[in-house]
């Protein structure tokens, strides 16, 4: 089921380098800054209660007849004992979180020093670890943030495959025509999709000059930024991936969410899934999304297959490749098509890491080298990261 919710709610703010408009470079996980419209939901779903779980023992994922197929990781050629060190140091973290909201800590200054409230992990075309800690049951969605707009990247990827849109290298006024081009500064007038996706575009706009409840939002955008050249400067920014939105729905006839549920959420069979709603009406591909943890898993898979899924050809391998470029670089990170790509060595060996990021702590890494994906979801916590570098690829080696 497919639901729209437009909330507002003040979350943290991390981050990590220097580039135009932002004093650091942002990696994925830092909170929203919304220049146009209001900010995502990151409200987490406290039905059922704080779970305590104590000493974790190791249980093979339910198979559960959702296209997931699943195996006991004793079985495999696996490191069990260094992720169930991990497994127990994640419940302990989480418990020092209760203990604090117990003696009455203010839970909205604890989610500054979160913990991680899921980890899955998938090797050879099967799940061999799922557990759920704190607020978080295989059941719940969970709030994603930056990870909707990889799943934006691949609503387009889709429509370029039908030819519905042309390519990543259309002028982006080709789907505005009734903007008025003498209105435009020369720089706004060659932005690509490419750009745009790549969050490249070169938009300035000051908070505040754009009146985000309208419905030429995106005309607003293109008349009042004060463009850098495009596809020389990295800026990290929500009006990228909405502007994206109002192309596919211009080109497709539909809105991102139902686009996404017919092409790529329900031949996967996800359903229980939700998006957020830009003022103007649109789905806000920004941020906004809530999924369930085993369905991030299948877009972790979609990666990995190179846009197959359970033998059916979802996204074309081009589109999943070049979502996966590298197309701006800060050093560690590089940016492709509203996806992120990083590297790990281990044992004199280099892992390349495609993944989906969310603020808080929402990850969908693919290691694409050790036919792996790791999902992680968190309400404040970077663990996810050394987890990976430090427990998951070891463990896979190993």
């Amino acid at each position: 089921m497919k639901i729209k919710h437009n909330f507002i709610i003040v979350i943290f703010f991390l981050s990590t380098v220097t580039l135009v408009g932002q004093k650091k470079m942002n990696d994925g996980v830092d909170a929203e800054v919304t220049f146009v419209g209001k900010k995502s939901s990151s409200l987490i779903d406290k039905t059922g209660g704080f779970s305590v779980r104590g000493d974790i023992t190791y249980n093979t994922p339910n198979d559960l007849n959702d296209g997931i197929k699943t195996a006991n990781a004793i079985t495999t050629n696996v490191n069990l004992d260094l992720i169930m060190q991990a497994l127990n140091t994640i419940e302990k973290d989480n418990q020092v979180y209760k203990d604090k909201i117990d003696i009455g800590v203010d839970e909205n200054s604890l989610r500054k020093n979160g913990a991680i409230d899921s980890f899955l992990l998938y090797k050879d075309g099967e799940l061999i670890l799922e557990e759920y800690f704190a607020y978080a049951t295989q059941e719940k969605p969970h709030y994603q943030m930056s990870i909707t707009k990889s799943i934006a990247s691949y609503a387009v990827g889709i429509a370029i495959d039908q030819k519905k849109i042309g390519s990543e290298e259309d002028f982006i006024l080709k789907y505005f025509p009734e903007i008025k081009q003498s209105k435009l500064s020369e720089n706004t007038k060659q932005i690509k999709i490419k750009d745009v996706m790549s969050m490249q575009s070169g938009l300035l706009v000051k908070k505040g000059v754009v009146d985000g409840t309208k419905d030429n939002v995106t005309e607003q955008v293109l008349i009042k930024s004060n463009t850098l050249v495009p596809g020389t400067k990295y800026k990290y920014q929500g009006i990228n991936p909405n502007m994206m939105v109002d192309i596919l729905k211009r080109a497709t006839g539909s809105d991102m969410d139902d686009f996404v549920d017919e092409y790529l959420f329900g031949p996967m069979g996800i359903t229980d899934y939700s998006f957020g709603e830009t003022t103007n009406g649109m789905t806000k591909a920004a941020a906004g999304m809530k999924l369930r943890s085993r369905d991030m898993l299948k877009v972790g898979m979609l990666c990995l297959n190179k846009g197959m899924y359970d033998g059916k050809r979802i996204i074309s391998e081009d589109w999943v490749d070049k979502a996966n470029g590298k197309y701006a670089d800060n050093g560690k990170n590089k940016y492709g098509f509203f996806w992120w790509t990083h590297y790990i060595t281990y044992n004199g060996m280099k892992y390349e890491i495609n993944s989906c990021r969310g603020a808080g702590g929402q990850f969908i890494f693919s290691i694409p080298a050790l036919n792996s994906v790791a999902v992680f979801t968190s309400y404040g916590s970077r663990q996810p990261f050394l987890i990976l570098e430090n427990v998951v690829i070891p463990a896979l080696v190993n």
